[in-house]
């Protein structure tokens, strides 16, 4: 965990680093340990609120059946995410995902997804969100939707920090 994917400037992380093998779903652990000697209590509770409900399809690397999670904790200066700051995302054309993909919000404090007023403090492509002409998407993470960009706009809260995974 804590490994930055893509560019030096993504702060994306793989939850599921290392989780799957040909025989099934093996999930290491080994980061709970410390240097061998004492389990880290702190890694072990942070893994089971947040990947509890862990599945094999969740890990799976099956060509058109398969499943990729990223993490996002921090912008791309590395400062954690805050609900009175606007980001935005922007996904290439083409993302490779055969059946969907989405983006979704979580609180911070409790691993939940974010209470932003919304429905689902999530949105992705079944959402049919506006695409750019090159086919590309841009979404925006904020407490107000920029002008014209409802159907491509996550709520924030302003003063609650919160991830994002997709």
């Amino acid at each position: 965990m804590g490994m930055s994917l893509i560019a030096s400037t993504r702060q994306w992380t793989n939850p599921f680093l290392g989780v799957y093998s040909k025989g099934g779903m093996d999930i290491n652990f080994d980061f709970l340990w410390r240097t061998g000697t004492f389990l880290d209590l702190d890694s072990r509770i942070n893994f089971f609120t947040n990947y509890y409900s862990v599945s094999p399809g969740m890990a799976s690397k099956v060509a058109g059946k398969g499943a990729g999670y990223l993490v996002g904790f921090r912008d791309s200066d590395g400062d954690l995410y805050l609900g009175e700051k606007n980001y935005r995302l922007h996904l290439p054309a083409g993302v490779p995902a055969a059946i969907f993909w989405s983006l979704t919000l979580y609180d911070a404090l409790t691993a939940s997804g974010l209470a932003n007023g919304q429905s689902f403090p999530s949105l992705g492509s079944r959402d049919n969100p506006v695409a750019n002409g090159d086919g590309s998407v841009d979404l925006y993470l904020g407490s107000t939707a920029p002008a014209g960009e409802d159907k491509n706009w996550l709520g924030t809260v302003p003063g609650k920090g919160y991830a994002k995974a997709g």
